[in-house]
């Protein structure tokens, strides 16, 4: 009885051991949860994605959703832990999950793995362009692309790009620029993008060159009369060229004008010709730079005022040994001086400075004046803008031949 009892004992044990056995072997050959999911590419309507491999062999089938309901198998059988899906839209999210599955004739399949967001490419951005300017920083905009979360823009100088800022917005301003030197990029680029998680999916740049990008001009200077023909009423002025700049506004003033007399534009800094300038006044001219801006003008500051006035032509007499000189009145003009030299081109010396319009001169160099000698005269106008002193041109001198 004993050992019948033993041996059912035994056989017990064994069932058992070999119950337990089979439970392990079943355990060990079905696949664990798949982790590590994660997006590894973007394109216009695919996507590249990968995770951990299992430790035993074993293939892997990947599912794809647009909400987290409703699942569509998009590969099975797949032997790495890598996949590429396609035949997506672009700019869109959707959620991809994993699961393992044995090689073997009847498969058996491990959980899925948490879902994963990934995207796709966004639409390209468009029509990058300029909006606004200050004197120190470029405001951009461009069209809303299609798909895209958020904007990248960079400054692209020399083969590298640097990322300036990003924004949710269709426009962004560049800061810490200057006015007085050309812009230091090449080029400026817009980049669309789509996010999901840490992975942000970027189409292609776009971008708008600095030959097109202008900040609001610096203060224009040396304004400056180059040339005056008074017979014809006309003069020539120039300045410095600005940096930036699509043409230029100038004004002429009288001298203790309030308004302008005339205002005008042109697009040379090197010459441009006034008419119709009337003689005997006093002017003021100022120039400023503009730029253009989606059809607007935007102006930079005004130079200082470059005060002119013609030379006033003088009439000469003789009575013995003396000169009686006179001239007209030049409206602006707080006095006159007088100049003279026995040399027409040369050896120019102040006779005197006066209010009135005529003087008569009797010495030259403190000695009396000469008969039978030519002396040559001409006689400057002097007035003020503000505290500085304004001269009217002098070209033209003025002689009497005595005999």
């Amino acid at each position: 009885m004993k050992k019948i009892m033993k041996t059912l004992l035994t056989a017990g044990v064994l069932s058992v051991m070999v119950f337990a056995m089979g439970i392990m072997v079943s355990a060990a050959e079905t696949p664990g949860k798949v982790t590590g999911v994660k997006q590894t590419d973007a394109y216009s309507n695919s996507v590249d994605i990968s995770w951990d491999a299992q430790l035993m062999d074993c293939y892997y089938e990947t599912e794809i959703s647009q909400d987290k309901k409703t699942w569509n198998i998009v590969s099975e059988y797949c032997s790495s832990p890598t996949d590429y899906i396609y035949n997506l839209s672009r700019g869109k999210t959707y959620y991809v999950r994993v699961r393992a599955l044995t090689t073997g004739s009847n498969p058996v399949y491990g959980p899925y793995s948490d879902p994963v967001a990934v995207v796709t490419q966004p639409s390209d951005v468009a029509n990058v362009h300029q909006t606004g300017a200050t004197s120190s920083s470029v405001t951009i905009g461009w069209n809303r692309a299609e798909g895209a979360t958020s904007y990248r823009v960079y400054q692209y100088n020399n083969g590298v790009y640097t990322l300036k800022g990003e924004t949710t917005g269709t426009s962004f301003t560049i800061s810490g620029l200057k006015n007085t030197a050309s812009l230091p990029f090449t080029y400026l680029y817009v980049e669309s993008v789509r996010s999901a998680g840490t992975y942000r999916a970027a189409g292609y740049k776009r971008g708008v060159s600095n030959f097109h990008i202008k900040l609001i001009p610096a203060k224009v200077k040396n304004v400056n009369i180059k040339y005056y023909w008074q017979s014809l009423k006309e003069i020539n002025f120039g300045f410095n060229a600005s940096v930036f700049y699509d043409g230029y506004q100038y004004q002429l003033w009288n001298i203790n004008g309030k308004k302008a007399l005339r205002t005008g534009e042109t697009s040379s800094y090197y010459s441009t010709t006034l008419k119709n300038i009337k003689g005997y006044r006093f002017y003021k001219l100022r120039v400023r730079a503009y730029i253009i801006i989606n059809g607007k003008k935007i102006y930079g500051q005004w130079s200082d005022f470059k005060g002119f006035a013609f030379q006033p032509k003088v009439k000469i007499k003789s009575s013995g040994r003396n000169l009686k000189l006179s001239w007209k009145k030049v409206k602006g003009a707080k006095s006159y001086t007088v100049y003279m030299s026995t040399s027409q081109k040369t050896g120019y010396k102040k006779v005197k400075t006066l209010k009135k319009t005529s003087y008569k001169v009797t010495k030259f160099k403190k000695k009396r004046l000469k008969r039978r000698k030519t002396y040559y005269i001409y006689v400057v106008a002097n007035s003020k803008i503000g505290k500085k002193n304004v001269k009217s041109k002098a070209i033209n001198c003025y002689y009497l031949l005595r005999r």
